[in-house]
């Protein structure tokens, strides 16, 4: 990610935390926090990153299940692994 990247997809993540995931269907929730998750990892915010593991959260207590269980799987995996290390801030990070 560019410099120049940065505060476009800091507002992003912005607007996505302020909409939030309450309300939505699950296809919708699931894909919101595993993009969300994503962002947080490649920015290396630790705030947003803590609202994507919330979210995480919300959803498993919800029941997901089948794929989507799957993919939250994975997503907080790789938040789990984002947060034990730190961007190279090159924009090849590999997260």
């Amino acid at each position: 990610m560019t410099n120049h990247e940065l505060p476009r997809m800091t507002a992003f993540c912005d607007r996505l935390m302020k909409e939030g995931v309450d309300g939505r269907g699950d296809e919708d929730a699931v894909a919101r926090t595993c993009l969300l998750t994503q962002l947080a990892v490649e920015l290396g915010s630790k705030d947003i990153l803590a609202c994507a593991l919330a979210w995480h959260e919300s959803l498993e207590k919800k029941g997901i299940r089948d794929e989507l269980a799957i993919e939250l799987d994975y997503s907080r995996a790789n938040a789990i692994a984002g947060k034990s290390t730190e961007p190279s801030g090159d924009g090849n990070n590999p997260h």
